[in-house]
């Protein structure tokens, strides 16, 4: 796993969204329990869902799937005070991860969710993991389009109302290559 200490100096950086608002993002600490509980709160019904699947879990599911812990890399965005987006990835194979977005409904179509996924890609390249994977509703189009904008090669399989989407974690040649050749 990427060092707690060197990944949350490597991955904080303020992101200027594309409506001219800044956010500051870092790695998230067992601390932020609390802000990510009340962002938890804050989400969307339609936000809950696509994140989850399943937006009637057991609320204290939910929250410990979005705090930190030794099996995950977390990343929060926060503007004045609140957290606004949060991006992780969980170790899923020896050099895979799956990985989980979600954006506070006022803050989505303005580039966080990108910034962030990038960033995730990053460090988890940077910890061994050459393949994200994710499954996502096919009624969520504008995660089907933050992937593909992104410019990755993607691996796309339907299964039944969800798609699962493949991609590597780096745009360097030999990351391609071999996430072409699987």
């Amino acid at each position: 796993m990427v060092g707690t200490e060197t990944a949350s100096k490597r991955f904080s950086s303020d992101i200027v969204l594309r409506d001219g608002l800044v956010a500051y993002a870092r790695q998230a600490l067992p601390e932020d329990s609390r802000m990510i509980d009340e962002f938890l709160k804050s989400l969307s019904n339609e936000s809950i869902s696509f994140r989850f699947f399943d937006s009637a879990a057991e609320w204290q599911v939910l929250l410990r799937q979005l705090l930190p812990s030794t099996t995950n890399f977390v990343l929060i965005a926060i503007r004045e005070g609140s957290l606004i987006g949060h991006a992780a990835y969980y170790r899923s194979g020896k050099d895979t991860a799956e990985i989980g977005l979600v954006i506070l409904d006022a803050y989505q179509s303005k580039g966080l969710g990108t910034m962030l996924l990038e960033k995730i890609a990053r460090a988890a390249n940077e910890d061994g993991i050459s393949v994200f994977e994710t499954i996502i509703s096919q009624d969520n189009t504008r995660m089907i389009k933050m992937v593909q904008d992104m410019g990755f090669p993607t691996s796309v399989k339907v299964e039944s109302d969800l798609i699962r989407i493949r991609f590597p974690t780096s745009i360097d040649p030999i990351t391609i290559e071999s996430f072409q050749k699987r």
